[in-house]
């Protein structure tokens, strides 16, 4: 069993968004606030002008549903085939583009 204490992870939550903020990553940052643990750290956040980096999620079915939304950011249709990007920024819009990226 892992004794994380609060102050842990909240150290561990702002390293994650600090290498996303200096492009080191892209991946998804999602806080589960069950139970209002968070709401200290949420309102500490909401000061430093952040709230692009990460998610808030009070119930496990809200945190699936930023998944779901960031997976049909990096989703697209070629013809009748779907392939996924990498980043959402990319702009791959055919096969002929994803297969020059995978070069």
């Amino acid at each position: 069993m892992n004794h994380w204490n609060q102050d842990s992870l909240e150290s561990e939550l702002f390293q994650a968004i600090d290498t996303k903020k200096n492009k080191e990553h892209n991946k998804m940052i999602i806080v589960l606030n069950i139970a209002h643990q968070w709401d200290e750290v949420e309102n500490l956040m909401k000061t430093l002008d952040i709230s692009e980096l990460y998610q808030i999620a009070n119930t496990p079915e809200e945190a699936m549903g930023y998944i779901k939304e960031d997976l049909n950011k990096l989703r697209y249709k070629d013809g009748d085939n779907f392939f996924w990007r990498r980043n959402p920024e990319e702009g791959i819009e055919s096969q002929s583009d994803l297969d020059d990226y995978a070069k």
